[in-house]
């Protein structure tokens, strides 16, 4: 539910001057002003807020989307890996059975150490004979491949399950913890949580955005005191 100070974008020229055009922002934004106190980071966080004006209306399912695999694909992802263990067992079972490729198979480790040792000529590329060779020590954990394929997907399909549970409530949720860090991150450089200039400075971080939204002041200290989770 975190954002990280670096997973978090600068904020374009414009945006700053627009804040501190609003009614009362650049004294609010002057009185929060420590000498230890990263303004950077400050603007950052009044960014990241405002770009999340819109959560209200949310397209939850991004939230516990991948980037470059759709939701849909997710979903269905589990039951696409307890089929490949089924098609490994399978295959497995049926080299053993045939003629061809059970009798290969039974013979291959002795057939490729003499290839690698005395490099004969074979059809097997040399360095897949010595992959083959080398792996041998892996054998047991190997074998357990498709049983590790379906512990896969059972662990896959309860996190997305998970997640898609908390999903509609996660956009409020990372709002909230994006506004108890700001207030958190002044009271630790300044001394004071500072709400009345922190509201000043979110709505018009809000403002030079577009939006109209206003923050309440007495809403803002009793969710911070509520639900913060630094509160003693």
């Amino acid at each position: 539910m975190w954002l990280k100070h670096h997973e978090i974008g600068d904020p374009p020229p414009s945006f700053r001057k627009d804040v501190l055009r609003y009614l009362g922002a650049k004294k609010a934004f002057a009185t929060i002003t420590d000498p230890g106190l990263n303004e950077e980071l400050i603007w950052k966080w009044l960014w990241e807020l405002a770009r999340r004006v819109d959560d209200s209306k949310p397209q939850t399912s991004q939230w516990y989307s991948l980037p470059g695999l759709p939701l849909h694909t997710l979903r269905r992802f589990p039951k696409q890996v307890r089929n490949w263990a089924i098609t490994i067992e399978n295959l497995s079972h049926e080299m053993q059975l045939g003629d061809a490729y059970g009798r290969t198979a039974s013979s291959l480790p002795t057939f490729l150490e003499s290839q690698v040792r005395y490099g004969l000529t074979t059809v097997v590329p040399d360095a897949l004979a010595r992959r083959v060779l080398e792996a041998r020590t892996d054998l047991p954990t190997l074998i357990e491949l498709p049983k590790l394929l379906r512990l896969y997907a059972d662990c896959l399909e309860a996190v997305c399950k998970f997640t898609a549970h908390h999903a509609p409530r996660a956009p409020a949720r990372f709002r909230g913890n994006l506004e108890f860090a700001l207030i958190e991150y002044v009271k630790r450089m300044t001394g004071k949580p500072h709400f009345p200039q922190i509201v000043t400075l979110l709505t018009a971080a809000y403002y030079a955005v577009g939006s109209a939204e206003i923050v309440d002041g007495r809403n803002l200290s009793a969710e911070y005191r509520r639900h913060s989770p630094w509160r003693q």
